[in-house]
């Protein structure tokens, strides 16, 4: 029996690879088309029926770029209708009161499903949009899957590494399925001052935080009274449908 590989996405979705598996053997074939997104609890399903095959090393962008071989190489064009999209994106962070926060992964137009968060509190908003910059990447995190793959802060000072990142996933029916908190990396060797601290790749895998926003997920930022932050996430972007 012929099953298709597939791999995680974040804590909600799996989806289809370009391999296949025939016996516990794997082999190289791309999905003709677009590749199907599949929730958790079917893909546990399918495990247990024998009809899936997991594979979580892989990422989605490695999607589009794998080879019969096995190593990655560039993207190929022939069939592709959608690709993953790679970029940065700025924000900038100016707390005006005590308890100001921003959740990235939310818009106004987002599921009510929050309990009645909210995108910005008491915050001015900056960046690559604007102040519409949030809720850019909240209407993005509706229509697909934005990977976080690496966040630079720069910070007015280091008072604001003392407050609290939290990453939180909801249910459909509003439950709050994670509430993880983020502690920030010390200052490393190649940053200028305590002031900037950076959670890349490595630092992200090795304290197993995958920061793939969904549309029922967001990443809150803290930021104390009269303080500041540039922020400058690296970006990993796929449609939904």
């Amino acid at each position: 029996m012929k099953i298709r590989v597939l791999f995680p996405v974040g804590t909600e979705y799996y989806l289809e690879s370009p391999w296949v598996e025939v016996n516990g053997k794997r082999s190289f074939e791309p999905v003709v088309g677009q590749p199907k997104w599949k929730l958790t609890d079917t893909v546990k399903e399918a495990l247990q029926k024998g009809t899936a095959a997991v594979d979580n090393s892989m990422s989605i962008s490695d999607v589009y770029t794998a080879s019969p071989t096995g190593p990655m190489v560039k993207p190929m064009a022939s069939g592709i209708t959608q690709e993953t999209e790679n970029n940065q994106i700025s924000l900038t962070l100016q707390s005006a009161v005590a308890g100001s926060v921003v959740r990235l992964g939310l818009a106004g137009n987002n599921l009510g499903i929050f309990d009645g968060a909210e995108p910005v509190k008491d915050m001015t908003i900056g960046g690559t949009f604007g102040p519409e910059t949030v809720k850019v990447l909240g209407n993005l995190a509706n229509y697909g899957f934005v990977k976080i793959k690496k966040l630079h802060f720069e910070a007015s000072s280091a008072d604001v590494f003392a407050l609290t990142p939290r990453f939180k996933t909801y249910s459909h029916v509003g439950e709050c399925k994670q509430d993880k908190k983020l502690y920030y990396p010390k200052a490393s060797a190649d940053d200028d001052n305590t002031n900037i601290r950076t959670m890349d790749e490595r630092f992200l895998k090795e304290n197993d935080i995958d920061l793939t926003l969904n549309g029922k997920n967001y990443l809150e930022i803290p930021v104390p009274n009269g303080e500041n932050v540039n922020l400058t996430l690296y970006t990993c972007f796929y449609p939904k449908g």
